[in-house]
């Protein structure tokens, strides 16, 4: 009896690290086909990281699924209340995945797409420069936008940030955050 809840214990075992391997190394074929699927050059940071993290988590579920109730004997146990219970702590689980980078749960954890932009405008009026864009903290994205406006000051800085779902959207530039007035509103907000 206790070699076969050895044998089940390392099955179990083996399937978690497989999960965590997987979750890491497992979305580089799944990333090559997302990239064959957006056809930009540069597609939008914020769906990738809401893909990439959404296929992560998803495949630790799957293997997680795998080592608590398809090895046998199941440790989920056979009464339907139970498995309720499994599928509730799954789906809160996925909302706060969901919930908590979106800001409306506690909003100085708000994540989204902050881009800063260097460079000046030609006589054409199109701009010309260069320009950063990654997934960050709103507090991240301003941090970064004061940053950038403290080198090579003959160039013009601008800074965007699109929150997930929309919530927050601005566009400023790094003097913008010395004004008083917006400097506080900024403390204020992102104030724990």
């Amino acid at each position: 009896m206790a070699t076969r809840l050895l044998e089940n214990l390392r099955k179990r075992i083996i399937l978690v690290i497989l999960g965590i391997i997987t979750s890491y190394f497992g979305i580089i074929p799944l990333g090559i086909f997302y990239h064959m699927l957006v056809p930009s050059s540069l597609p939008d940071p914020l769906s990738s990281y809401f893909f990439f993290n959404s296929m992560r988590i998803g495949i630790m579920v799957l293997f997680l699924y795998f080592a608590l109730v398809y090895v046998k004997p199941s440790l989920v146990p056979k009464q339907e209340k139970y498995k309720k219970l499994v599928l509730l702590v799954i789906s809160v689980i996925v909302i706060l995945v969901i919930l908590l980078p979106s800001g409306y749960v506690i909003p100085q954890l708000e994540q989204g797409g902050c881009t800063t932009k260097s460079g000046n405008y030609n006589d054409d009026g199109d701009f010309r420069g260069s320009s950063s864009q990654g997934v960050t903290t709103e507090s991240e994205c301003i941090d970064n936008c004061i940053f950038s406006g403290k080198f090579n000051t003959r160039e013009e800085k601008f800074c965007e940030f699109h929150g997930m779902f929309g919530k927050t959207h601005w566009m400023r530039t790094p003097g913008d955050f010395d004004t008083p007035v917006f400097g506080e509103i900024i403390k204020r907000k992102l104030d724990f």
